[in-house]
């Protein structure tokens, strides 16, 4: 009887633990499709610069942006310029961010996060960078200067 009940044991253990198995799966796919709908806004703001030589509207709006069809943002993704210096911004989730970080490759500088106002890359750290004001802390942070 003893053996029987270990038994049972055993097998409600391993059924909760392979219950979690699709729910990471998910979380990561929900990462990768958050980096990518990142990297798409993000290109498509710096294009848009790219291609208005001049003076930028203090924000781009969404409608301007060469976006592809049938985009539709997954985060409340924003842009402010300063000059010629696109901030490129907004909430993306701790798991999303090392998914996107990591898809862009940890080496571009261009992408990081806001920390107690400052701009901090997960490879060098503190970059001894202020991130705007309007930008929450833990929000996604891109810093592009284009000509």
């Amino acid at each position: 009887m003893r053996i029987l009940f270990v038994l049972f044991m055993m097998l409600a253990i391993l059924a909760s633990v392979a219950s979690l198995i699709p729910y990471q799966k998910h979380d990561t796919q929900h990462a990768e499709a958050m980096a990518e709908n990142w990297m798409t806004y993000r290109n498509a703001v710096v294009r848009y610069a790219e291609n208005h030589p001049g003076t930028l509207p203090a924000s781009i709006p969404q409608a301007s942006l060469p976006l592809p069809p049938g985009y539709t943002a997954l985060a409340a993704w924003q842009n402010q310029t300063s000059g010629r210096t696109l901030y490129i911004y907004g909430a993306a989730g701790m798991d999303s961010q090392a998914v996107i970080m990591d898809a862009q490759g940890v080496s571009d500088a261009a992408t990081g996060y806001a920390n107690a106002g400052q701009w901090y890359s997960p490879e060098y750290g503190n970059l001894g960078v202020a991130a705007p004001t309007y930008v929450t802390n833990g929000d996604l942070l891109s810093m592009v200067t284009v000509q």
